[in-house]
């Protein structure tokens, strides 16, 4: 396992600042990882790991500021949906999550598994319900990996 920090810009990485967002990754999804953290400056750290599995992510912005990253550098691409059709985040993805359902030809009532679709809809339902952005915002990176590695519709219950 690795852990990847990633860092908005250069000056953050050298004055030691705080990383933006920290993923852990094993060696398989290591090239995954740079998909994701796109646009960041990225330093690995040796040894050692954050989270107990491959795919844990951990983002430190603003929740505002991780759900348009979320729908402008991956959510929209994958569904076709544009954020601005629609009145609030809950809405949002609750009809992503309807439209990959539709794709993927899955029963958005009985979601299993580890794909993104699944974690999706668990982001959707967490903000549907009045819970908590937190929450959902787990749940969307979770899915954003999942993507990055392939797993949009299916996947095992661990990637590895």
């Amino acid at each position: 396992m690795a852990v990847v920090d990633g860092f908005q810009s250069v000056e953050d990485v050298t004055a030691g600042s705080g990383p933006a967002a920290t993923i852990t990754v094993c060696g398989r999804h290591r090239e995954a990882a740079s998909t994701w953290l796109q646009g960041f400056q990225t330093v690995e750290r040796s040894g050692g790991t954050v989270g107990q599995r491959c795919g844990w992510m951990h983002d430190f912005r603003e929740p505002e500021v991780v759900l348009r990253a979320h729908a402008g550098s991956w959510l929209g691409q994958l569904s076709g949906l544009d954020r601005a059709d629609y009145d609030d985040w809950a809405s949002y993805l609750s009809a992503t999550h309807e439209r990959l359902c539709a794709m993927h030809g899955l029963d958005p009532g009985h979601m299993k598994g580890d794909s993104a679709v699944t974690w999706i809809g668990m982001a959707a339902s967490e903000l549907l319900h009045g819970g908590d952005m937190g929450a959902a915002l787990a749940f969307l990176a979770d899915a954003e990996v999942l993507v990055a590695v392939g797993m949009v519709a299916d996947g095992p219950d661990r990637c590895c």
